[in-house]
């Protein structure tokens, strides 16, 4: 498995609600910071461990808009990530896009938070 999320069966995308052949999973404390989280105190492996079920195109977009360090700190709710207005314009961009290869978005925010 790689930080882009192990590929799992059909079903529907927790940030677009699109309904794909492939939903990723996407850790909302990325593995990278895990060991950052733990020395600040949070040691519950299934806090650490949570999960959002996305789609490709949604999990790419997510990791083009923030960095691991911003989606740990700022981000580690899917309702937080949802809350975020480029999250929101994107999700309302692409629920309406057939299950097919999109192109992310990238943003010149990205670590500016």
């Amino acid at each position: 498995m790689t930080n882009d999320g192990h590929v799992c069966g059909e079903g529907q995308c927790e940030l677009c609600q699109r309904y794909v052949k492939r939903l990723t999973e996407h850790h909302l404390r990325p593995r990278s910071q895990h060991k950052r989280l733990r020395k600040k105190g949070l040691r519950d492996m299934d806090f650490l461990n949570a999960k959002a079920m996305l789609c490709r195109a949604c999990h790419s977009q997510i990791h083009a808009l923030f960095t691991e360090k911003e989606l740990a700190l700022h981000y580690d709710m899917l309702e937080k990530l949802l809350e975020h207005p480029d999250v929101q314009k994107w999700a309302n961009w692409v629920k309406d896009r057939p299950d097919r290869h999109i192109k992310v978005q990238l943003s010149n925010k990205k670590g500016t938070i």
